[in-house]
């Protein structure tokens, strides 16, 4: 099975371009480790999004504080619990061509949002993922279980999901991490 991922991944190549759509990244936020959403706040501002959507739970006043640090971020506060509902309502306030929805604990380099905006250009592209990497939070060595989620991650992101675009019949699930979609189809 592995082979039959392998092969047609390795004739996957990354769609590049100019394209620039805009974008919204919405994130819901409850009891986020402050340190890491900052970092992750930063990764997402350094990417230059047309608007950053926090949506935070109204008990979450530490999240709710450190997001207010920053101008380019709005806040809808939620009493709604679940992602669900805040991934909702955010959504439901996005105005851009592309929503972006990210988990608040995510960190991107510097070029994710330029890169996953590339494969929009075909209007038949609905929704892009992104290969992504897990790092322990606390900045110490992976553990032994850590390190072993992450090469599962690496391999779904460098082979199964290659090989289901390149055989284009296929749709894999996009990972709740980073995910972006077409706003109108």
């Amino acid at each position: 099975m592995w082979l039959a991922k392998r092969i047609p991944a390795l004739f996957y190549r990354p769609i590049e371009n100019d394209y620039n759509p805009s974008a919204t990244i919405v994130t819901p936020v409850y009891n986020e480790d402050p340190v890491l959403f900052r970092r992750a706040i930063e990764s997402w501002i350094a990417n230059k999004p047309d608007r950053i959507i926090a949506v935070i739970d109204v008990t979450d006043t530490t999240c709710m504080q450190i997001a207010a640090e920053y101008p380019q971020i709005d806040v809808i506060p939620i009493d709604i619990p679940g992602k669900r509902a805040a991934l909702a309502a955010g959504v439901d306030a996005t105005t851009t061509e592309i929503v972006v929805l990210v988990d608040s604990d995510v960190i991107w380099e510097p070029d994710v949002l330029k890169k996953i905006k590339m494969p929009f250009i075909d209007p038949k592209i609905g929704g892009v993922g992104t290969r992504q990497n897990m790092y322990p939070s606390d900045g110490k060595r992976p553990t032994l279980w850590e390190r072993l989620a992450d090469i599962y991650h690496d391999i779904r992101y460098s082979d199964e999901v290659p090989a289901t675009a390149r055989w284009g019949s296929a749709v894999s699930c996009h990972s709740g991490r980073t995910a972006d979609y077409r706003t109108k189809l």
